[in-house]
């Protein structure tokens, strides 16, 4: 367990069944997607996941951490913790699943990442960047102390 909030805890992703399955089903969902580039999902495998996991250190940093109910322990979405820069700016990420969207998991998430970082590290600015598009994202980062400095908007790769 890396951190736990009222209602979630938060775990290093596992190169097992059920959290490969979850990935799979996220990152390959158009509608989780969509506004990180990939209108179409990522179009990536099982294998491929697998691939990724057995990459990881055993820290729980720059790398994708499950996001779980604590009530029942369901997967509900993913978060990053990123280490801090030579500047002491950390990145985070926040992804649920559509079902879950509405709830106000990503904005608890959200603090629990910037708190975690900020009392752990030394991070001194967590920096994100959601699609300007991604009406409730900014709204997740606002709710978490987030100020507007840019305005970008990610595009699909162009395929082969």
């Amino acid at each position: 367990m890396i951190f736990e909030t009222e209602r979630l805890q938060v775990r290093k992703a596992e190169a097992n069944e059920r959290d490969i399955d979850f990935y799979f089903t996220l990152w390959n969902s158009a509608e989780v997607m969509k506004y990180v580039g990939f209108p179409e999902g990522l179009g990536i495998t099982e294998k491929e996941i697998k691939k990724i996991f057995s990459g990881y250190d055993e820290s729980g940093y720059d790398r994708t951490l499950i996001v779980e109910e604590k009530k029942n322990e369901n997967i509900i979405g993913e978060c990053k913790l990123g280490s801090p820069n030579d500047k002491n700016i950390s990145i985070t990420d926040v992804k649920l699943l559509p079902e879950y969207w509405g709830n106000g998991f990503g904005k608890e998430i959200k603090k629990a990442l910037c708190h975690y970082l900020f009392s752990n590290t030394s991070c001194k600015v967590v920096k994100a960047d959601p699609n300007k598009l991604n009406i409730a994202s900014q709204k997740m980062q606002e709710f978490c102390g987030g100020i507007k400095v840019d305005e970008i908007f990610h595009e699909a790769p162009k395929k082969l």
